[in-house]
C-alpha cells in the first residue's frame, strides 16, 4: 500500500511539474500578445504618422507610460509629447517613468471623459492604445481630436475586436450598444472617424499577434 501510494505522490508530482514547465513559456507568451512592446508599436507609428524629431504628438490613455517614454526618446529633446490618462494614480505612475528616462520633454496632465484636453492645433499627431473602445462620447472625442491636429495632423488607433471567448471582459459602461462588447469593431471605428471629418490611410488588421492581437487604423485631416 505504502509503495501505491509512493508512486501516486510521484505521478502527480510529475504531472504538476510538466504543468509548470508548459505554463511558464506559455504564460510569458500571453503577457507578450496581452502587452506588447512599447519600442516597436512607437517605431511602427512613427512611420505610419510620417512622424520627424522635432514633433509634438500627444498619447491618449497613456496607461503605464512607456509608451510615452518611447515616443518622447525618438522625437528627441527638441520635440514633445503631451501624454494624458483619466486615472489619477496613472498620471503619477507616467510622471515617474518619464523622471526615471530622465525625460524633460513629456508633458504629463489628467484626461477628460468626453473631449481630449489638449490645446488647440497643438500636435502633429495623436495615438492611442487599446483605449478608444472605453470612449463615452466618441462623437465630441474625435471632434476635440481634429480641433487639437496642425494642418496635416494625423491619428492613430490601436485596439481590438470584441471576442466572445473573453468572457472576463465585460464591456465598459456608457459606451455606444454597437460595440458589441468589451472591445472596439474595426468597421465603427472607421464610420465614426469618417464621420467626424477625417480621412482613412490605413487599415493594419494584424497590428499585434498572439491571442489578443489588435488592430491599428490611422487617418488624416482633410487636405484644405
Amino acid at each position: 500500500m505504502l509503495r501505491r501510494h509512493g508512486s501516486v505522490r510521484r505521478r502527480l508530482t510529475w504531472v504538476v511539474t510538466l504543468l509548470i514547465v508548459l505554463a511558464t513559456p506559455l504564460g510569458g507568451w500571453l503577457a507578450w500578445s496581452a502587452r506588447g512592446n512599447a519600442e516597436q508599436e512607437v517605431a511602427r507609428l512613427a512611420d505610419l504618422l510620417k512622424l520627424e524629431r522635432g514633433m509634438t504628438v500627444a498619447e491618449i490613455g497613456a496607461g503605464n507610460g512607456k509608451m510615452t517614454v518611447a515616443m518622447a526618446q525618438r522625437l528627441g529633446p527638441n520635440g514633445k509629447v503631451l501624454s494624458t490618462d483619466l486615472n489619477a494614480d496613472r498620471v503619477a505612475g507616467i510622471r515617474e517613468a518619464v523622471t526615471a528616462a530622465g525625460l524633460e520633454n513629456v508633458d504629463v496632465r489628467a484626461g477628460q471623459e468626453s473631449v481630449a484636453g489638449l490645446p488647440a492645433g497643438c500636435c502633429d499627431a495623436i495615438f492611442m492604445s487599446k483605449v478608444y473602445h472605453h470612449f463615452t462620447a466618441p462623437e465630441t472625442m474625435n471632434r476635440s481630436f481634429l480641433d487639437s491636429l496642425r494642418p496635416g495632423g494625423r491619428i492613430a488607433i490601436i485596439d481590438f475586436e470584441p471576442a466572445g471567448w473573453q468572457i472576463w471582459l465585460r464591456q465598459p459602461e456608457g459606451v455606444p450598444q454597437d460595440r458589441g462588447g468589451h472591445g472596439m469593431p474595426r468597421d465603427v471605428l472607421v464610420r465614426e472617424l469618417e464621420a467626424a471629418g477625417f480621412v482613412i490611410e490605413h487599415q493594419i488588421s494584424d497590428w499585434w499577434g498572439g491571442p489578443f492581437g489588435r488592430y491599428c487604423v490611422t487617418a488624416r485631416l482633410p487636405l484644405s
